[in-house]
């Protein structure tokens, strides 16, 4: 969700039109149940999720470890490719260039993409919607759509849809994929 603050937020909208919303974001730290990297956080939010207490779940995970910008000009390396859509392994690490953090943040990702599908998982199994924004994969990225549980997902169903978000007043391009 982002900072529940912010007054552009999906949140702040559907808020302003009487829809009750749950933020959840490791940003959020004044709020309960936010960190679903937190095992405890997360196990309630689960169960209220099996429970069906939602109606609707719209997701929008970290895609720093994925992005098609890693490994351009002196920022961040490379992280993952096709043949190691979960990350790199450690025994390359030195021969890459990556350091602990960078295995960290694999770690954090991956588990907030494998929350991310099994809340939509879940969802699915209630019959209730869901829907999940990454970016477009380019220039070699790879996406978390890739990972086998979303490509669980899309076996039962769900669909990608691509577009760019200047067509919806977007400040630029912005290739966008939704699950």
């Amino acid at each position: 969700s982002g900072l529940c603050e912010r007054k552009d937020s999906l949140s702040a909208y559907l808020g302003a039109i009487g829809v009750e919303v749950t933020d959840c974001d490791i940003v959020n730290i004044d709020l309960p149940d936010q960190d679903i990297l937190d095992d405890s956080a997360w196990l309630r939010i689960r169960s209220r999720l099996l429970n069906g207490y939602y109606d609707f779940v719209f997701a929008g995970p970290p895609c720093r470890s994925f992005s098609a910008s890693r490994g351009a000009g002196p920022g961040p390396p490379v992280l993952r490719d096709c043949d190691n859509l979960y990350g790199f392994p450690k025994s390359r690490g030195a021969e890459l260039g990556l350091q602990a953090h960078h295995f960290e943040q694999l770690r954090k990702d991956n588990l907030l993409a494998e929350h991310t599908a099994e809340a939509c998982d879940i969802m699915e199994s209630l019959g209730k919607g869901y829907c999940v924004e990454q970016p477009v994969p380019w220039g070699g990225a790879v996406t978390m759509f890739s990972f086998a549980s979303f490509q669980n997902l899309i076996s039962k169903g769900a669909q990608i849809i691509n577009f760019d978000q200047c067509m919806y007043d977007g400040l630029c391009k912005k290739p966008t994929a939704l699950l």
